[in-house]
């Protein structure tokens, strides 16, 4: 056996030459290199937190929600911050910087050319001649024009062309600045009938609630109208906190106001529009929206603070990677005096007070920093405060406030009753569409059915809040279809799920080129007999087969006239350009989907009239489109 002092001998050297040598009773061991040592380190502290990440996740389902849930979900979003870093994006080359500067240049003039090239000069020569290394991008001279072109003038076409800041250009210039400074401010955005209506619901929300100065003092100027009327009412899976046509009505409710179109398109058209242009969301999504007013020489004011810190305090706060923006939309001049908005540049760090006025809309960045100073002057400063974010911003699955999808139009109400105006034409209208006369049978007088009637003729049959809609509701009856004919006054009757029609002898869709189309509706009616204006979720064709039946139509853009939001009735306002016909016995009509129309009716031989409907589920002469239930 090997005595220790030959191992050692044998052994080779593994120490360092800085190192003293070893004696003969130590075996010489390579030591580990630093930047080895540190990475098993590192690779064992990333063990260790993905473990713990797997741990706490586990338990995240058993607690209930609260401030112990929220705190264990800010432990994983920081451990998850560690684990997987985001990466910097790397800077553009030195090159395309120049690329870019030369191309957001104007073009410079003969002169300019000149001048530039006896004054100025490449990086090289520069350098060269100077002991200041200011590098200036070279430019390319602009090719001269050909001798026998002489002096080229530029007509007005070509000026306005090349200067004048067109549409798409503001919108370029809005869109690039809010996307440098975190904020840009869009003039004269707002119709002045929808300032209007802001201020209208303003004005309503503070009478309801008992909001005067010394209240929004004490509710920090905060006028949440929706969240004042709802309180803890609305739950999470509430159709109002998703769908536009139920937070249209919760909003209604929430100000008071039945006739709240013109602010609703205003929030969910205009100012979504703003989010639009202004952060490039596709698709925004209403996240909330409230009221702020600082009553005249108020002495509150904001510090710097950010919008996410509050609004995403649920889901991390400003650590969650969420996005939104808010629009800040002055219903009232605001100064420097009165306590305007003043933000912080996300590029430069400066700050600039944002003097505007009603009909101006402000769109910053939910990490935008801004405050407000307290109010000087003798006057309210109003302002209408909403989130918009580019899809829905959940929390397990629910909206974290609201996700109300919206359509972003900058078009007003008279704008949109002008185009609808218009596009108003007669539908197709065919005459004499059936093969031959439809009479009633006898055996159809004992089919079942409700028996609306009414002493005025007058029917509104969706059950809104209507004096017509109440009285009729308030005569119907079960019946049978001869007790629409013997009735002493107007009576009317629909009936539904009729399968093939055969019990009545109804004859099949006259229209072959309308596929698709569903089971008939049939309508009998005694006297002079009028419907409502209303609206119908499908297209359909009609067909009077008994007396007459005279349509008056307006077209589907005159939303507006819809008596509650998503409802199938409407109040006619008396501006709405409409267009009739009146169909005989075996003319058929052909109408698009929400097209509103109101129908009346006159008795032929008999002392009845009656006609049937074929809804079908696709465009009218056109491509297939989507299914829609029935409002």
């Amino acid at each position: 056996m090997a005595s220790k002092k030959q191992l050692s001998a044998d052994a080779p050297a593994f120490a360092p030459v800085s190192t003293p040598p070893n004696n003969d009773e130590t075996i010489p061991v390579a030591p580990a290199a630093v930047e080895d040592q540190r990475a098993v380190v590192a690779d064992k502290l990333r063990r260790l937190q993905h473990a713990q990440r797997a741990q706490l996740k586990a338990m995240l389902p058993k607690l209930p929600e609260g401030p112990a849930k929220l705190q264990l979900k800010k432990k994983i979003w920081a451990i998850e911050k560690e684990l997987f870093p985001k990466e910097a994006a790397a800077p553009p080359p030195r090159r395309a910087i120049e690329a870019v500067a030369a191309e957001a240049l104007p073009a410079p003039s003969s002169r300019a050319t000149a001048l530039l090239g006896k004054y100025s000069a490449t990086a090289a020569a520069r350098r060269a001649s100077s002991d200041v290394d200011i590098v200036v991008p070279a430019r390319r001279a602009p090719a001269a024009p050909p001798a026998s072109a002489g002096t080229v003038k530029a007509s007005a076409s070509d000026i306005l062309r090349r200067y004048s800041s067109s549409a798409a250009a503001q919108r370029k210039d809005e869109a690039s600045q809010y996307a440098a400074h975190g904020y840009c401010l869009l003039k004269g955005w707002l119709a002045a009938d929808a300032v209007e209506a802001l201020r209208d619901d303003l004005k309503s929300s503070r009478r309801a609630h008992g909001l005067d100065d010394d209240a929004l003092e004490a509710r920090d100027l905060n006028v949440d109208f929706i969240g004042l009327s709802v309180k803890d009412r609305l739950g999470a899976d509430s159709t109002a906190r998703t769908e536009a046509w139920a937070y249209r009505r919760l909003r209604r409710a929430a100000t008071s106001r039945e006739d709240g179109f013109v602010s609703e398109r205003c929030v969910l058209g205009a100012l979504a529009a703003a989010a639009q242009q202004a952060a490039g969301f596709e698709r925004p999504h209403l996240l909330s929206e409230v009221f702020v007013v600082k009553p005249a020489l108020s002495k509150t004011s904001f510090d710097w603070h950010r919008d996410d810190a509050k609004q995403l305090e649920k889901v991390g706060g400003i650590e969650s990677a969420e996005a939104f923006c808010s629009t800040w939309a002055p219903l009232d001049d605001c100064t420097a005096a009165s306590g305007t908005l003043e933000l912080r540049s996300k590029k430069t760090g400066a700050s600039q007070v944002i003097e505007c006025e009603p009909g101006d809309v402000v769109v910053f960045a939910k990490d935008a920093w801004h405050r407000s100073s307290a109010n000087a002057s003798d006057g309210d400063r109003s302002v209408h405060y909403a989130q918009f974010s580019p899809t829905p911003l959940l929390l397990d699955g629910r909206p974290l406030w609201f996700a109300v999808p919206c359509e972003p139009t900058r078009e007003s109400v008279d704008e949109t009753r002008s185009r609808a105006d218009a596009c108003t034409v007669m539908p197709r209208v065919v005459r004499n569409a059936l093969s031959k006369p439809w009479a009633l049978p006898d055996d159809a007088l004992s089919i079942k059915c409700t028996v609306f009637r009414s002493p005025q003729g007058k029917f509104c049959l969706d059950g809104t809040r209507h004096p017509d809609a109440l009285l009729t509701q308030s005569m119907a009856s079960r019946g049978v279809v001869g007790d629409v004919l013997s009735s002493e006054v107007a009576a009317y009757a629909v009936l539904d799920d009729l399968g093939d029609g055969k019990a009545l002898a109804l004859p099949a869709c006259p229209l072959p080129d309308l596929s698709g189309t569903r089971p008939p509706q049939f309508f009998i009616a005694h006297g002079k007999c009028e419907t409502q204006l209303h609206r119908d979720a499908f297209a359909n064709c009609y067909v009077c087969l008994h007396g007459e039946r005279t349509w008056t139509i307006a077209h589907a853009a005159h939303g507006y006239l819809e008596r509650a939001p998503g409802a199938v009735s409407g109040d006619d306002d008396g501006r709405v350009r409409k267009v009739s016909v009146t169909l005989r016995a075996g003319d058929a009509l052909v109408l698009p989907k929400d097209w509103w129309h109101a129908v009346a009716a006159a008795d032929g031989a008999g002392g009845y009239s009656a006609a049937a409907n074929f809804y079908f589920d696709h465009e009218v002469e056109g491509a297939p489109a989507a299914k829609r239930r029935k409002l």
